[in-house]
């Protein structure tokens, strides 16, 4: 039987290969035990250069093996063989966040949960066009957790807040344009990029990036590329960010639903019904602590670490039974295995009955039982907050900063703003089309040419 994760070594590179197949490559307690002391010894390692991370099958890692912890959980004499679990996988996001070799993830096929946790804090994440990006805790009575309350907070706009209280995915050149991957490679190039990578004799975080870049490839037109965006495009966008702006998951669903009473049939109505649908198969408890946990990770003081250590410590409330509606949602998800649209039996059923205070008293504050009792991940080395958006397109809010602190001065055109981007990304795949993007969306153009930002 060969070992659920594979180790590779060769002259610059060092690689593990998740190698569960034929379970999406689900993290379980060996494969956590296999890898963290492994990438210990890489980074301390002189001759290893760079680590990659990348699964064998369909899937990069499709999540943890929430099926045993729940087993585990069922009984309080096993309950902490759960909670070991999940404190050891928040252990290996923290190292990888934290490890000193550059590493390279490659998202490709299935990115679920664990998934996410293993690659989201990678300075370089290539997505293909089999990536399948999804946090989709919230479907199973749980809440996005993995720190990617971090990462979601960062995200353009409300994208974040959307894919967080949905769990829908996004595929494909859609994770490359909202910033969850720095690169975007065809599936048949990657053998090529792992053979450029471990061919490297200068090294330098430029110069793997630079290396990268040489594989990306932008869809052969922009409207191949715009067809790929479910989300982030024109009206159903603004609608998007101003649905979930909202601070409460009531008027997120008013806004929706303002949106479906529209006389027009327009695409945005059909988002916005579908958006509703999936958001009334969702627990309540899990969409309101999952909304709590953003809005306190939007702070620009909050750090990955707090995120980390912050979601462990609601994980821990889902799992010790906090809520029923963990249990409920791997049970008829998991186990089950029900149709897709039929709702669990969460308790309470409707989010009238799940208030605020609940939710702080239960999954937040400091003196609730549940989170005094939270495993805690060791931080040796310091974690402040890190820039996942370094090597990836320019941000809505680059784009806005830039419009704007030239507005002061004689003003930009749409051609100087692409000008200037693709300036200073060297020309990276993708610039063009999301900088006008987001500069269709967001701006108004005057008579002479100038933008001015709304």
């Amino acid at each position: 039987m060969q070992s659920p994760i594979l180790f590779e070594s060769a002259y610059s590179t060092s690689t593990f290969v998740l190698n569960r197949p034929k379970a999406l490559n689900a993290l379980n307690q060996e494969m956590l035990h296999l890898l963290i002391p492994k990438l210990k010894e890489w980074d301390q390692s002189d001759s290893c250069k760079i680590i990659i991370g990348r699964g064998n099958g369909p899937a990069f890692c499709a999540g943890g093996d929430v099926k045993s912890a729940i087993q585990f959980a069922a009984d309080p004499s096993t309950l902490s063989n759960a909670l070991n679990f999940y404190q050891d996988q928040f252990q290996l996001y923290y190292n990888l966040a934290t490890i000193s070799k550059p590493y390279v993830a490659i998202m490709e096929g299935i990115t679920f949960g664990g998934g996410v946790g293993i690659s989201a804090y990678a300075p370089y994440r290539i997505a293909t066009e089999k990536t399948v990006f999804a946090m989709p805790e919230v479907k199973i009575g749980c809440f996005p957790d993995v720190g990617s309350t971090y990462v979601f907070a960062r995200l353009d706009g409300q994208v974040g807040t959307y894919l967080a209280l949905t769990g829908n995915s996004v595929t494909g050149y859609e994770v490359y344009h909202l910033g969850l991957a720095t690169h975007y490679i065809p599936s048949r190039r990657i053998s090529s990029v792992l053979e450029r990578l471990d061919a490297l004799e200068v090294l330098g975080p430029h110069t793997i990036n630079e290396t990268l870049s040489e594989f990306d490839t932008e869809p052969g037109s922009m409207l191949e590329a715009e067809s790929q965006l479910s989300i982030s495009r024109g009206q159903v966008r603004a609608a998007l960010d101003r649905a979930f702006a909202c601070n409460d998951v009531e008027s997120i669903i008013a806004e929706l639903e303002n949106f479906v009473r529209a006389e027009d049939q327009s695409e945005v109505q059909t988002w916005a019904r579908r958006t509703l649908d999936a958001l009334a198969l969702r627990s309540p408890t899990s969409l309101k602590v999952t909304l709590e946990a953003l809005r306190m990770a939007e702070r620009e003081d909050y750090r990955l670490s707090d995120a980390l250590q912050r979601d462990l410590a609601i994980n821990t409330a889902f799992t010790s039974g906090a809520t029923p509606d963990f249990n409920t949602g791997v049970t008829s998800v998991l186990v089950n295995k029900d149709p897709a649209n039929k709702r669990p039996n969460w308790s309470p059923s409707t989010l009238e009955e799940v208030s605020r205070a609940y939710v702080w008293d239960t999954f937040f504050s400091p003196t609730s039982p549940y989170v005094m009792s939270a495993p805690r991940i060791q931080t040796e080395r310091p974690l402040p907050g890190i820039n996942l958006g370094y090597y990836a397109l320019p941000s809505e809010n680059d784009v806005g900063a830039f419009v704007l602190e030239n507005t002061t001065h004689s003003g930009v055109s749409v051609e100087e703003v692409v000008a200037h981007f693709e300036a200073t990304t060297r020309g990276k795949s993708g610039v063009r089309f999301k900088v006008k993007e987001v500069l269709a969306r967001r701006c108004e153009t005057m008579k002479d040419g100038r933008l001015k930002w709304i």
